[in-house]
């Protein structure tokens, strides 16, 4: 049996006390048990757009990484963009840290990532890059954003005009 504290003002501060009273267990709806069961599966779908640059407050990227923590300990998969810089790395880098760190699977990535054969040829030799097994490359644009935005989730960040077409486009 679950028991709720309660918190009280009494004097100068707060004190605890326990209600034994059980919370009750309400039964999730149909659509939120079908996304409870996918995000067991570690199914679940993210795509967080932002810029490929950092900006110029270093708070915009480090925010960034936490948010990817989240997502990572969430267990939800990161649908990406493909570039290790600025908010959208910090995002990924976030990812693959909180992943390692919550001993997931080393057979499921936690990032799918779209992108097309031009954005593909620039990251080569990019570290996070080494990290994502599962690459799709899109035809073209509007191929990519089409299959990133139809992740379950999508979660706009500081970026510039790339950022606001997905966006407008969404």
């Amino acid at each position: 049996m679950r028991k709720q504290k309660i918190m009280t003002k009494r004097g100068l501060g707060l004190s605890e006390t326990e209600n034994t009273t059980p919370l009750k267990q309400k039964k999730p709806s149909p659509v939120a048990s079908a996304l409870l069961d996918q995000n067991n599966q570690g199914e679940t779908r993210v795509f967080v757009a932002g810029g490929s640059r950092s900006g110029k407050r270093k708070i915009f990227e480090e925010e960034a990484f936490k948010l990817g923590q989240v997502i990572g300990k969430q267990n939800y998969r990161l649908d990406f963009g493909l570039s290790s810089k600025g908010i959208m790395g910090a995002v990924a880098k976030g990812v693959l840290d909180s992943w390692s760190k919550n001993k997931h699977p080393k057979s499921k990535t936690p990032i799918h990532a779209v992108t097309t054969k031009e954005y593909l040829a620039l990251y080569q030799s990019d570290k996070v890059l080494s990290e994502v097994s599962d690459i799709i490359v899109a035809h073209t644009l509007e191929d990519r954003k089409q299959q990133l935005l139809d992740a379950d989730f999508i979660i706009f960040t500081p970026g510039g005009v790339g950022t606001l077409d997905e966006l407008a486009y969404d």
